[in-house]
């Protein structure tokens, strides 16, 4: 490999809070100099999360799991909402939901931010604030592979409500009556971006649990 070819690394500063004590539970991450916050939210540690003021908050989140019909693979759905909290608990009460075991979820530390009012439910807005979060993260460049798919989505239904309701708010109907969904090339879309999903998926894993083994060891020489 080329040197001069190899992007520097850029050192970041994370601060981690284990909100009940425990690697396993509740963990709010700040990167200083950072807008956003990000709280790992174990399924067993829903009901605690719901108690908390950022699950008031609009944000991005991911729910994680093995997938049902594969034990190889993992499964993942990204959403967005008014609320995060709300939103979580009705998957936890959702049969297809079922598999998410973990939750990640992405809110703004501004409490006046208003996901509707910055995004507008505009496909490509909110996969731009994904790209920024997740940057910190993963490549940029792993994401970015996702963009061309998102601009084919968002020149056919940008705000996601064609494909979710049959007519608008008027009750025009959203798609023209000649409209067609070619299935199999949606799926091979999608599978693509749910393989990039997975390996950002398995990274914020990676991450986590080497943050895990650097606070196991801290608590650990604390007690010498």
């Amino acid at each position: 490999m080329d040197p001069a070819n190899v992007r520097p690394i850029r050192g970041r500063s994370i601060r981690m809070f284990l909100v009940d004590g425990s690697p396993t539970g509740l963990i709010i991450a700040e990167i200083v100099n950072w807008t956003g916050k990000v709280i790992v939210v174990p399924r067993a540690a829903l009901a605690s999360f719901l108690k908390r003021k950022e699950a008031l908050n609009t944000g991005v989140y991911i729910l994680s799991g093995q997938d049902p019909d594969d034990p190889f693979r993992s499964r993942v759905y990204v959403g967005e909402t008014e609320s995060v909290g709300q939103r979580l608990r009705q998957h936890d009460s959702d049969e297809q939901k079922d598999f998410f075991d973990r939750a990640i979820v992405f809110v703004s530390k501004d409490e006046n931010a208003q996901s509707d009012e910055r995004f507008g439910h505009d496909l490509e807005k909110l996969w731009a604030e994904v790209k920024r979060v997740t940057s910190a993260f993963v490549a940029e460049e792993l994401i970015a592979s996702v963009d061309p798919v998102v601009a084919i989505f968002h020149s056919v239904d940008g705000r996601a409500d064609a494909f979710r309701y049959a007519t608008n708010p008027k009750g025009d109907a959203q798609m023209p009556d000649n409209a067609h969904v070619v299935y199999h090339e949606l799926i091979t879309q999608m599978d693509e971006v749910h393989t990039i999903l997975e390996l950002a998926i398995d990274e914020f894993r990676i991450q986590e649990a080497r943050l895990e083994r650097a606070i196991d060891e801290a608590v650990a020489n604390d007690r010498l």
